[in-house]
């Protein structure tokens, strides 16, 4: 398996355990590289996988005191 290997939104969604939405949200914003072959979006297996690592924080920032 390549690094730099290209895969479905749907398999990028399984990696990160959103969906297939919030994957092409991701992409429109630049979070995740992607590409647009046969009206079909492939996502990289390494920003997906990157992206998994370290997860953005949830929630509202804590009030500072």
């Amino acid at each position: 398996m390549a690094a730099n290997e290209w895969i479905t939104t749907a398999e990028a969604a399984a990696i990160i355990c959103r969906t297939r939405q919030r994957v092409n949200q991701l992409c429109k914003s630049g979070v995740l590289r992607y590409r647009c072959e046969e009206c079909r979006k492939f996502v990289l297996r390494k920003d997906a996988k990157a992206f998994a690592a370290n997860p953005p924080v949830k929630g509202r920032p804590r009030k500072e005191q």
